[in-house]
């Protein structure tokens, strides 16, 4: 019985991962506008979607780190997310469409 007991996984008991909170309107709007305003707007339509979404992702992430120090890195990635989903998607649908 002992050996069958230490066989057994046993669950992981490290510090728990910081659980993304629902960013305010107002964040996502203000990170919203700063992204747009960062950008060269003038070189979209000669670009792919696939360099336009990793040159945003970059630039919001970037925003965030310089502008969002009391968020925590959870939230800076569901804020990126949900700028993302909004920049390319159907806003807070992607989520129920995934």
């Amino acid at each position: 019985m002992a050996a069958v007991e230490a066989a057994a996984p046993r669950p992981d008991i490290s510090a728990p991962a910081a659980v993304p909170r629902r960013i305010d309107d107002e964040t996502r709007r203000e990170l919203h506008r700063r992204l747009i305003g960062s950008l060269d707007l003038s070189t979209v339509g000669s670009r792919s979607e696939a360099e336009l979404r990793a040159e945003i992702r970059l630039a919001a992430e970037e925003l965030c780190r310089q502008s969002s120090h009391l968020l925590s890195a959870a939230d800076r990635d569901l804020l990126v997310g949900e700028v993302m989903d909004e920049t390319f998607g159907l806003g807070p649908l992607e989520q129920l469409l995934r």
